[in-house]
């Protein structure tokens, strides 16, 4: 069959196929994703492609990002539907050619944001085709002005640059598709520490960047599966280390209470410090981890570069630990209270497998207070729990005794003596009293707290993607925006 013998409506259906792909692909792979960067960005104040802009000599490269955003997605969709076809078609090919321009500057992968150009630019050419709003308007109202799109062409001309292009769409020409070929998944490592009183602990490193990142999780008696696994995205710009501390995960399971205290907890940590040559490092501790910081910090001051106090402990035990217990004990319903009372009951004489069941309805209960959000968050109580059972049932006893170490705690004094910078980080929305959470900004001199929009204490688990941009901001040496400076009262700048 001949060329020359093709229908005009199959024509017509290869342009229809040409909207539809180069159109909503843009918006599904790049616009929607930038419009959730671009919400971020405002209580951020990092997003990496108006970074971008700025680095290939963009003029106001915060208004491109947005114009660009706008492009990808309201205008890609108007595109897709054949509405306004050759007003979107210009826009589109405008922004790609900027686009490619910039990245052939920036040394990046060009391929992708050319082969949108040329297809923009040949539905700019031909028109939408008749499977379109524009023709269906004009149809419908005989406009012929504003919907006239096309441009007298053989049937060759338009059968040849449609297939041209829907050709073109077949090729894998995403930008992140080809960045994450080009670039492997960050090392991974795990291994053990040996400490004080021959006591070895679990830890595993992600990425191999220049500067170190460790993360103390919450407890105490819990494990790196406590927000630590919510942080592993750091490991593609830095080095970041987990581990298990002492009497918990797959550490060893301490049997003697005495060798389970704060003090033993900050020597583990300077030992696995030095067993990795660390000269200075970044901490970000998690509720009680956020208190192993500050006692860490103190007594190595010059082994710290910055440290993030994430939804951190109460900051002393009167008033502060006191009236906590109280809003969360009242935030538990009967029904909740009497199922935690079975399940502790069950735990005594379960299975392993049994043990990790329970260990997952009982944190799902338990963080329903801490939550902004109480829904699909099963992935996060399974990362919790997953540890051997043994490390489950030495959960309470090791609190207990690390906690009793305390004494009749107040970490004021201690932060006071800090002098690196510290961001004190909580949710919006959290159900936890915020005078404790302000008094760990307000005691460390230039502290400053950062509330994360619609979320709870638990901020690692409602809004983890804004958490990652905000510590990254910080970790790169800038205060995130919206962050507060109690010495001075206002908000921290870009």
């Amino acid at each position: 069959m001949s060329i020359k013998s093709l229908s005009t409506p199959r024509v017509d259906a290869g342009l229809l196929l040409l909207r539809l792909g180069s159109g909503l692909s843009l918006l599904l792979i790049f616009g929607l994703p930038k419009i959730k960067d671009a919400m971020s960005f405002i209580h951020t104040g990092h997003w990496s492609f108006v970074d971008f802009n700025r680095n290939v000599g963009l003029p106001a490269p915060v208004l491109v990002a947005y114009l660009q955003t706008v492009n990808e997605s309201v205008i890609a969709f108007l595109l897709a539907c054949g509405f306004m076809a050759r007003l979107a078609a210009s826009c589109l090919s405008c922004g790609f050619a900027i686009a490619t321009l910039c990245s052939i500057k920036a040394h990046e992968d060009w391929y992708p944001a050319a082969y949108f150009c040329l297809m923009f630019v040949t539905l700019l050419l031909t028109g939408p085709g008749k499977l379109s709003v524009d023709r269906w308007l004009q149809s419908k109202f005989k406009t012929g002005n504003i919907c006239r799109q096309e441009i007298k062409m053989s049937q060759k001309e338009r059968y040849l640059i449609a297939l041209i292009l829907i050709t073109c769409l077949l090729r894998p020409w995403s930008a992140e598709v080809r960045a994450q070929e080009k670039s492997p998944k960050p090392q991974v490592e795990e291994g053990y520490v040996t400490s004080a009183n021959g006591v070895r602990l679990f830890y595993r490193t992600i990425g191999n960047g220049p500067d170190f990142i460790v993360f103390l999780h919450g407890g105490p008696g819990l494990s790196m599966g406590d927000g630590g696994y919510a942080m592993v995205p750091l490991g593609d710009q830095h080095t970041l280390i987990l581990y298990d501390q002492r009497g918990g995960g797959r550490s060893d399971l301490v049997k003697d209470p005495a060798l389970l205290t704060a003090a033993a907890d900050v020597l583990d940590l300077e030992t696995l410090r030095r067993h990795f040559r660390i000269e200075k490092m970044s901490l970000i501790g998690l509720s009680w981890g956020s208190g192993l910081a500050a006692l860490y910090a103190k007594k190595h001051p010059e082994s710290v570069s910055r440290i993030v106090f994430l939804d951190p402990m109460p900051i002393a035990l009167t008033p502060y630990s006191e009236e906590r217990e109280q809003k969360i004990s009242s935030l538990i319903s009967a029904e909740d209270q009497t199922r935690l009372d079975e399940l502790d009951k069950e735990s005594s004489t379960a299975n392993d497998q049994e043990l990790i069941d329970i260990c997952r309805e009982e944190t799902r209960i338990t963080f329903k207070p801490y939550l902004f959000t109480s829904v699909n968050h099963d992935t996060d109580w399974s990362e919790m729990c997953n540890v051997p059972p043994a490390a489950l049932k030495k959960v309470p006893a090791v609190n207990t005794a690390v906690t009793e170490s305390l004494g009749k705690f107040d970490l004021r004094p201690t932060l006071a003596s800090l002098r690196m910078p510290i961001l004190v980080i909580e949710g919006e929305k959290t159900n936890v009293p915020l005078d404790s959470t302000r008094e760990w900004a307000r005691a460390v001199p230039g502290g400053r707290l950062l509330l994360i929009p619609n979320a709870g204490h638990a901020t690692f688990v409602d809004q983890p993607k804004i958490l990652l941009e905000v510590i990254a901001v910080f970790l790169g040496g800038k205060w995130p925006i919206g962050a507060k400076d109690f010495a001075r009262g206002n908000k921290g700048e870009r």
